[in-house]
């Protein structure tokens, strides 16, 4: 499916996972708002963060959209 190399680490920044998935951000938060389990967690005046689990799911949304053409709805 994937050929992306998640770096061996339990927390992402949003714009990493962003650069990681080769999406923009706004998309990104697009799929936060649809799949509210996706796990970004807001830190107290920081940044979003994923843990790794959350960016395995973000590259299965962009696979099961983009090459198997489903839709959110």
């Amino acid at each position: 499916m994937s050929s992306v190399a998640i770096p061996n680490r339990s927390v992402f920044r949003a714009a990493e996972v962003s650069e990681l998935a080769g999406v923009p951000s706004y998309v990104l938060r697009g799929w936060e708002a649809e799949f509210p389990d996706l796990g970004v967690a807001k830190t107290a005046g920081g940044p979003r963060v994923y843990r790794k689990v959350d960016v395995e799911r973000v590259l299965r949304l962009k696979h099961l959209i983009l090459v198997d053409g489903l839709t959110l709805a």
